[in-house]
């Protein structure tokens, strides 16, 4: 049996000493572990080829070619507005289109909306009326006239018993 300070050291060395991993040559890129489907219809991206093959080309043109393509009129609208709002595509003063960049962007929402304001059922208070300050105990007292002190006195027994 090899001595304890030798048993240690190949231990500690198995440890130290790198990983060899295999290096897999057939994955295609490298993000294809986080594609899980094949984009089929990605409007936004043939949208902006359109654009860049055809530059010079307007938003009504744009939009029945690629309606023609199958893509929803609507989505072909927006994301020529999306594209324009983020710098990928400019428009001209006879508003016709061209590509600002050479190759698409995926589109990253970097324009805040304005937040909607909360809409409260509730109704709406008036606003408090002034109160006029309560008077001191005693002062009541010296205020009252001998009716309306025993008509007191009598309404709080009946709420304090006695």
């Amino acid at each position: 049996m090899p001595d304890m300070q030798t048993a240690l050291t190949n231990v500690l060395n198995s440890w130290n000493q790198p990983e060899i991993k295999s290096v897999n040559t057939t994955q295609p890129t490298k993000h294809a572990h986080l594609l899980k489907f094949k984009p089929t219809n990605n409007v936004t991206r043939a949208t902006f080829n359109y654009i860049h093959a055809n530059p010079g080309t307007t938003a009504v043109d744009a939009t029945k070619a690629l309606v023609a393509q199958g893509f929803n009129a609507g989505s072909i609208s927006s994301i020529l507005s999306q594209l324009i709002a983020h710098g990928q595509i400019r428009r001209d003063a006879d508003r016709k289109l061209f590509a600002a960049v050479e190759e698409y962007v995926p589109l990253k929402r970097h324009i805040k909306m304005p937040r909607a304001k909360k809409v409260s059922n509730a109704p709406k208070r008036d606003a408090p009326q002034a109160v006029a300050p309560v008077p001191k105990q005693t002062d009541l007292l010296a205020t009252m006239n001998i009716k309306d002190a025993r008509a007191l006195y009598d309404e709080l027994k009946k709420i304090f018993g006695g």
